[in-house]
């Protein structure tokens, strides 16, 4: 998800509820769940007209496969079958091909149109979540190898970087968590982690981006500044409205 520039990821996901500190996953995902966001910037919000609506389409297995090391690197393993043994080609140990995990697909529609804007696809592994590909009219980029998006487990100053290519462009991120605190938008009051994005492209763009997942409920608020040469740009989402899925 994002306003603007593919480098200023917009990944807005939340409900209306409070969530004790480390009780949850701070970044659940179920089909058919929906958030709306306000979107603005430091001179105005929110801005008229301009919401954004999420919605978490679908879970199926990816068409590409990935494993992990036990040092950590994950690897795109697609060419390979399941149960096949392939060494690590950084700490030099074995590990074993698995079956394509699961992937989750958000879409993103902006400003009140009926067609998706953009799609993002999510797989978990282990503690993390992973960001894997991002998919917008009349163009694909993966993440290669995938981007460890959060933890599932959460404390005060944790930290994890990414080293890959974000299409075809190498990006570095380092990535804090700051604090747990107190926050509140339009859906409500929460208590949520504030983490620290940080990206650079080889590029030169950079990104910072606070955010913060309240456990059991997702993102509720996302505040990222975009910088290219000397100028800069700042875009905020902060929820609205929840809807979570019909219970059968």
């Amino acid at each position: 998800m994002k306003f603007g520039m593919a480098a200023t990821v917009l990944v807005l996901l939340a409900a209306a509820i409070r969530a004790e500190e480390g009780s949850e996953d701070p970044f659940p995902v179920e089909v058919g769940t929906e958030w709306t966001f306000d979107v603005g910037n430091e001179k105005l919000f929110p801005i008229k007209g301009a919401e954004f609506r999420f919605v978490v389409a679908e879970k199926k297995a990816g068409d590409k496969n990935f494993a992990k090391c036990s040092c950590g690197t994950m690897f795109d393993v697609s060419q390979w079958k399941a149960g096949q043994e392939l060494e690590c080609s950084v700490c030099k140990k074995t590990f074993t091909v698995g079956a394509p995990a699961e992937w989750t697909r958000i879409d993103t529609y902006a400003m009140g149109k009926s067609a998706a804007a953009q799609r993002e696809y999510y797989t978990v592994d282990g503690d993390f979540t992973y960001l894997v590909r991002r998919a917008a009219v009349g163009a694909s980029v993966d993440l290669n190898p995938p981007q460890p998006y959060l933890p599932r487990t959460l404390a005060e100053g944790k930290t994890w970087s990414w080293h890959g290519d974000f299409g075809d462009e190498e990006t570095v991120g380092k990535f804090t968590v700051e604090a747990f605190e107190e926050v509140e938008v339009a859906a409500g009051k929460f208590s949520a982690w504030r983490v620290k994005y940080e990206w650079e492209m080889k590029s030169g763009i950079k990104v910072v981006s606070l955010r913060w997942f309240a456990p059991g409920v997702g993102m509720i608020i996302q505040d990222d500044t975009t910088i290219q040469g000397t100028g800069s740009s700042r875009r905020i989402g902060k929820l609205k409205s929840w809807k979570a899925p019909e219970r059968k």
